[in-house]
Parts: structure tokens; C-alpha cells; sequence
């Protein structure tokens, strides 16, 4: 069959989407255009004339594969196919189209599409959605989040492609709050409450545009939209797309002031200069590439996707002569395979310049992927903020920013920061200091005892245990400043053999210093309490009571090693509540101080508070027993029970405060601190200060002895004593009478305790 001009009519398929929506009713013009063009061409199809056999598919897959019968059943057959132009319609429809041999060039961009086993004669020549989510994620990174949300519509071109989104983002360290599929974005309510509840601010969408304007109404309602929300959209919709729906219950005001500001991304199908397009060395007309350039929106790529047709078919001739028997184009009928497969090859294989650029296929059989641009809607105006080109480069426009509602870029959630704390440097620095105090304080009264100890009012109060006390008091000192570290910087072994460390100062500190006054008024107890009353002899040197005191502390080393060995330490942190720090990025701090805590804890503490509450109260119990006992130089009961009163008043006090302040480690350490160094200082001037005042009398009356034995011997000889010689020298002698006194005495008490008749 011929025409008027001679050539032979080949016809070929088109799927066009919807003719209610304007963006697409220009589709008709504008394959027209291209057939036009291709038909009036020198060196394309110069024996045939290109025609056009075309319907709406109403973007229903349903509608397609009517169109598709249609196209089988009646009227010339159908070469190639442009189209669909939507992927719903796609997946199903280029499915079936293989029965009939019938190769498909599709503007749809689903990743689908790329099975070769369902769609073997699909080639994609519109771009692949996936190729998008590189940009996307760029574009978050470059952004700083790292929490995003998505929702899509529940098909399955939007659902491969999220798939695709999420593993990209997964890759990129960014967290998906949650991932919400919608089938009909009129019954979205519950999807967007999730939103809600999951904190959600940059949230991706996938939908085609109807959709998206009823989503977006919705999203209007539930109020999702402000300065603490970003919509991250696909950027191919049309200029205004959300004017196009009329079935949504918002005004287009409504739907702007919901969508304004928000992300698109698209494929930068264009060519600036259009007179370098080049059909393989066929140059278009002026007057054609007039016609190119009044091309809008989607229509430059469904001229190119024609153009891929014609070139695939204007090739395919020489090849088709090759068969048995040899073929023109318009010899083809359905079921001819083997035109079908030289279709094909030729299909993947084109190459030229269109009117979007570069035209080639890769080996998956998509359009090789170009730059990717990201815009912005500003008002009724979407512009162009960046570029993402294929090596990666990503590329700003000139005197062009984000924009956003509020002030400042929004914030992908509330930020919640974990700050360990540590004590602070003033209550360091003063409780350090006052520590510090109370070590120069223990080093002297221990220089004092080391160098005095063979002068009699020392001698006779056991210096060596007198030192164990002051090291005693020094292990304690020692504990407020472990206590006192910042453990920031420390790993949990570190941390966890610090506490060890000062649990054993502090145990094996309480033993030293107070299990050596403990022990000592032992030894008092026993000379006045059993050896004067009952006539025994009683031997207790300094190396008995020091053996006593050496058992305590190896207690207190068993103890601690079996808590480490058993009670397997390990760190736990305390979240305290958190602190607004930045309310316009919504930065939460959340405290959190290290403590260690151990297997059977109570086990092993109670063991601890056991051994040091017997060494109390058997100290009450000697300090109340020697009461009595007042010589000078030996007794050390009085101020034994004034240590344990300050010492338990202190504790009383300390404990339940530690509890109050548990929160506040700053306030913590300085109550603890305060605490220890007040009872340590406060039992350290006990037991060294009357030691030392009688240690000043003492000599002070060997010097007047002395003094009055050398004036009895030249006193006769030179001159008479005076009567203020006289006096001091009466004074010394009053004092010793006085100590014997007190040994009569106490022996009569003793003596009458013994000879009092048992009760019955």
C-alpha cells in the first residue's frame, strides 16, 4: 500500500497517559512534531512515511491493555511502541506486549522495567527513577541530617524505587525513622499520625502527582507543614501540578502554603543550544528546531523517545533485507520474531543529540544517566538550586539559596547528646585543696612522732601505732582525691579499676587509722580492767596490737578481691533528665554520670558495713569501759569516743545526704569530701595534739627538775634558793603527788570490785 508521495505507510504505537490532565494533552502535538520532522528528514525513512496509531490509557493499566487489543485486532499492525508514559501503566502492559513481538520504547521510569525476563522489548528511554537517589542523598548529607521518614504510594514503581532509597541511605549512616506505604492517599490518616509520632521533620514522598495533591491536603489538615518540616518530592511533576486535581477538599492556596519550599529532584534532560541536536549526521531544519524550542515540561523527552523509533527502525532496514526472505518495515506482522529481535538490537544501539541531550542506552537498557538537578518551589516558581553531575560533582547555581519558613535550616528531629559529667573545677580545686591541708597536716604530726618518739609523753603512747594512724588518714585523704578524677576520658576497665581502687583506700584507711586507736584502748582496757584488778600480768607490746591491726587490713583485701573475682564489677550510667541547650535546633543534653555496680553488691557491701560497724561499736564499748581511767599519756579513751561520735554524726548526716545530691555529682563529691576530711582532720588533732601539749609539759618539767637538782648542790655554797624558785619547784611536786594519787586510787576501786561477794 502507497500514498501520494510514494512512500510506504509503517505504523507505529502510542500509549499516552491522560487527556484530562494539561500537562499531558500537549503529548498528541507533540509526537505529531516529531513524526513531522522525522518525515520530512533527508536520510531517515526515505522510502516510508512514518504514522502514528495512538490512545489515552488514562494512566489505568486496564485502559492500556484495551488499547493494546485494539491495536492487535484492528487496523494496520504497530512496528514499535512508544510508551507508556506512566510506570503503573508500564509494568503490566510491557509485560504482555512481548506475546506479539511488539518492541516498547517507554518514557516510564520505574527500575522495574529492567527485568529482562519480564520485560525483554522494553527499552527505557525517559530516564530511571532510580538514578534520583543519588542526589537525594547527597543532598541530605549536605545538609547535615542523619533522620529522615518516607512515604509512598503502594505501587510497585515507587516501592522498587524506596527500596532502592533506603539501602543508599542505610549505606550513608542515615537513620529511617519509618517507612509508611499508602494504597489510597485519601485514607492516609494513619500513616501521617505515624509521621507525627516518630518525630518525623525531612520526609521523602513517592507519588505521582493526583496523589500527591490529595496527600498534600491531607498533610494540610494534620498541619505537617512549617518551619520544622522539609518534603523531599520527585521533581518531574509540572509547573502548579497541585491546580490539576479538583476532587481535594483544599484551595489551591491551601495546597501552596502546605507544599511551599519544598525539594524536587529531576533529571536534567535538556540541551541549551539546540542546534547541536544531531540525528547521526542529519541535522534538523530552522524551522524545526523552531519548533524543538516551544517544547515544555515532559514533551522534549517524548520527542526523543519517537526519534529513537524512527532511528531504530530507519537503521533496521539495511539488516531486514538480510533475513530469509528478505523484509521491508512494512512487511511486519505480529508474531514476526525475528524482525522484532533486529528492532530491538537497533533500538539499544541508538545514539544522537535530542532535544534533551545525549541520547544512549547502557547495558541494563535505560538511558544512560545525565546531571541531576535539585529545585526548589518558591511560591508558584520551582527553581533550579544545584546540580549532582555523574562523577559525583555537585555543583551550586549562581546567586541562588535554599530558602526556608523559619529563620534557620529545620533540623531532622530533636537532637539528644549524651554528656558525660565530671566534677566540676571549683569543687575540685577547693576540695583538692582542703585535702591537701589534711595531708601537710598528717605529715607533720608523723615527722613530730618519728622524731620525738623516744622522748618519754610520746614513748609511752606507742608511736609506731600512732604512725599507722597517720597512714591511716592519708589512704583516706588519698580517697577524695581518686574520688575527685574526671573519668571522662576513662574506658570501662580504667573506670572500673579506679573504683577499686577507692573502695580499698578508703576500707583499708578506716582500718588503719581507727583500728589503731581501737587497738590501744584494748591495751588500756586490759592493764586497768584485768590486770590491776585481778593481779595478772598482761603482755601486750606494740608488735601484738600491730598484728591485730595488719588482720583487719588483710580482711579488708580479702573482701575486695572476692568482690572483684565474684562480684564481676561493671559500669552502669545514670541518664539524668535532660536540658534544653538550643531551643531553635531542639539540642537536648542528656547528663549521664558513670557508677560501678557489681554482681551480688549488697552481698559484698553488707559484708564491708558489717566488719567496720563491729570495729564501731567495740570501740564504744572500750571507750565506755576506760572511761574512768584519766593518767596522763596512757589513755586515749576520751578521745576515742569523741572520734566515734564525730565519726557517726558525720556518717548520720553524710549518707542520706549522698542519697538527696545522688543526682548532682558535684555536690556529691564535695559533701563526701567534706565529710572526710572533716572527721579525718578532727580524729588526727585528737589523738596528736594532747600528745604533743603534754609532750611540751612534760619537758618543761624535766627542765625544772634538772634545774632544781643543780641549785641544791651550789646552793649552799653560793647563795639560798629564791621564793619563786621555791614556788615552781613546790608546783612540780604537787603534779607527781598527784599522779600517784590517781594510782592509789584507782588500785582501792579495783581492790573493792574484787572483794565484793558473786551475785547469786
Amino acid at each position: 500500500m502507497g500514498n501520494a508521495t510514494g512512500k510506504r505507510p509503517v505504523y507505529i504505537g502510542a500509549f499516552l497517559p491522560s487527556s484530562s490532565l494539561p500537562s499531558h494533552s500537549t503529548l498528541v502535538e507533540t509526537l505529531q512534531v516529531a513524526v513531522d520532522h522525522v518525515n520530512n528528514l533527508t536520510g531517515i525513512l526515505d522510502d516510508f512515511e512514518l504514522r502514528l496509531r495512538w490512545n489515552w490509557t488514562e494512566t489505568e493499566p486496564g485502559r492500556g491493555l484495551l488499547i493494546m487489543n485494539e491495536f492487535v485486532r484492528e487496523g494496520p499492525p504497530v512496528l514499535m511502541a512508544w510508551g507508556p508514559h506512566y510506570s503503573k501503566v508500564a509494568v503490566i502492559l510491557n509485560e504482555v506486549m512481548p506475546r506479539y513481538d511488539i518492541v516498547q520504547v517507554s518514557t516510564a521510569s520505574s527500575s522495574s522495567l529492567k527485568d529482562r525476563s519480564r520485560y525483554p522489548l522494553t527499552l527505557q528511554a525517559g530516564g530511571d527513577e532510580n538514578h534520583l537517589n543519588p542526589a537525594r542523598v547527597e543532598f541530605v548529607k549536605r545538609m547535615g541530617w542523619k533522620r529522615v521518614a518516607i512515604i509512598f504510594e503502594d505501587n510497585q514503581y515507587f516501592r522498587k524505587n524506596i527500596e532502592h532509597l533506603a539501602v543508599l541511605l542505610t549505606e550513608s549512616d542515615v537513620t529511617i525513622l519509618t517507612m509508611e506505604s499508602v494504597k489510597e492517599a485519601e485514607n492516609s490518616d494513619e500513616q501521617l499520625n505515624n509521621l507525627k509520632r516518630h518525630d518525623a521533620r525531612v520526609i521523602f514522598i513517592g507519588f505521582y502527582a493526583e496523589s500527591a495533591t490529595t496527600l498534600f491536603c491531607k498533610i494540610y489538615r494534620a498541619d505537617l507543614f512549617g518551619s520544622k518540616y522539609v518534603w523531599l518530592l520527585p521533581g518531574w511533576f509540572q509547573d502548579e501540578w497541585w491546580k490539576d486535581n479538583a476532587d481535594v477538599s483544599c484551595t489551591h492556596d491551601e495546597l501552596q502554603t502546605a507544599l511551599n519550599f519544598y525539594i524536587g529532584f529531576n533529571w536534567d534532560f535538556g540541551l541549551k543550544d539546540l542546534s547541536l541536536m544531531d540525528l547521526n549526521g542529519i541535522k534538523l531544519y530552522p524551522e524545526q528546531l523552531e519548533d524543538v524550542s516551544k517544547l515544555e515540561f515532559s514533551a522534549p523527552r517524548a520527542y526523543d523517545c519517537l526519534l529513537t523509533i524512527a532511528l531504530a527502525l530507519n537503521s533496521s532496514i539495511r539488516d531486514l533485507q538480510k533475513l530469509i526472505p528478505p523484509r521491508r518495515l512494512d512487511d511486519f506482522n505480529y508474531g514476526d520474531t525475528e524482525m522484532a529481535d533486529v528492532f530491538w538490537n537497533h533500538s539499544y544501539r541508538t545514539k544522537f543529540v535530542g532535544a534533551t541531550g545525549p541520547v544512549e542506552f547502557t547495558e541494563d537498557f535505560g538511558r544512560k544517566g545525565g546531571n541531576i538537578f535539585i529545585v526548589q518551589l518558591k511560591g508558584n516558581n520551582v527553581v533550579k538550586l544545584a546540580t549532582l553531575h555523574p562523577n559525583g560533582q555537585y555543583t551550586t547555581v549562581a546567586n541562588t539559596s535554599i530558602e526556608w519558613r523559619g529563620s534557620r535550616q529545620p533540623v531532622d528531629g530533636v537532637s539528644e547528646t549524651k554528656q558525660f559529667l565530671s566534677i566540676s573545677y571549683w569543687h575540685q580545686s577547693v576540695m583538692f585543696i582542703l585535702a591537701g591541708c589534711g595531708v601537710m597536716t598528717a605529715f607533720i604530726f608523723l615527722s613530730l612522732n618519728i622524731y620525738f618518739r623516744k622522748e618519754r609523753a610520746i614513748k609511752i603512747s606507742s608511736p609506731q601505732i600512732n604512725n599507722l594512724i597517720v597512714c591511716g588518714c592519708l589512704l583516706l585523704y588519698s580517697s577524695v582525691f581518686v574520688s575527685g578524677m574526671n573519668t571522662t576520658g576513662m574506658n570501662e576497665t580504667e573506670f572500673i579499676i579506679l573504683c577499686y581502687t577507692n573502695v580499698l583506700l578508703t576500707c583499708v584507711g578506716i582500718s588503719l587509722s581507727f583500728g589503731s586507736l581501737l587497738i590501744k584502748t584494748y591495751r588500756i582496757f586490759a592493764i586497768f580492767k584485768i590486770a590491776v584488778a585481778k593481779f595478772k600480768k598482761i603482755d601486750l607490746p606494740d608488735r601484738k596490737l600491730m598484728f591485730f591491726i595488719l588482720i583487719l587490713v588483710l580482711l579488708d583485701f580479702l573482701l575486695v578481691t572476692l568482690r572483684s573475682v565474684i562480684g564481676q564489677a561493671f559500669v552502669h550510667n545514670v541518664h539524668l533528665d535532660t536540658k534544653l541547650i538550643d531551643p531553635i535546633e531542639e539540642i537536648y543534653i542528656i547528663p549521664v554520670f558513670r557508677q560501678c555496680e557489681y554482681h551480688y553488691g549488697n552481698v559484698f557491701t553488707g559484708a564491708l558495713y558489717s566488719l567496720k560497724g563491729i570495729m564501731f561499736v567495740f570501740g564504744i564499748f572500750l571507750a565506755w569501759e576506760t572511761r574512768e581511767v584519766t593518767i596522763k599519756g596512757i589513755n586515749d579513751s576520751k578521745y576515742i569516743a569523741l572520734s566515734i561520735l564525730i565519726v557517726g554524726v558525720t556518717i548520720a548526716l553524710t549518707i542520706p545526704a549522698l542519697q538527696v545530691l545522688s543526682n548532682d555529682i558535684d555536690l556529691q563529691f564535695s559533701v563526701y569530701s567534706s565529710a572526710v576530711i572533716f572527721a579525718n582532720t578532727t580524729v588526727l588533732c585528737m589523738v596528736f595534739v594532747p600528745k604533743l601539749r603534754l609532750f611540751k609539759t612534760h619537758r618543761n618539767t624535766l627542765q625544772t627538775s634538772m634545774w632544781v637538782k643543780t641549785t641544791r648542790t651550789t646552793s649552799a655554797e653560793s647563795f639560798p634558793p629564791s621564793r619563786s624558785r621555791l614556788t615552781d619547784l613546790q608546783t612540780t611536786l604537787d603534779k607527781e603527788i598527784s599522779i600517784l594519787k590517781e594510782l592509789v586510787t584507782v588500785y582501792r576501786r579495783s581492790s573493792d570490785n574484787s572483794s565484793k561477794p558473786a551475785d547469786c
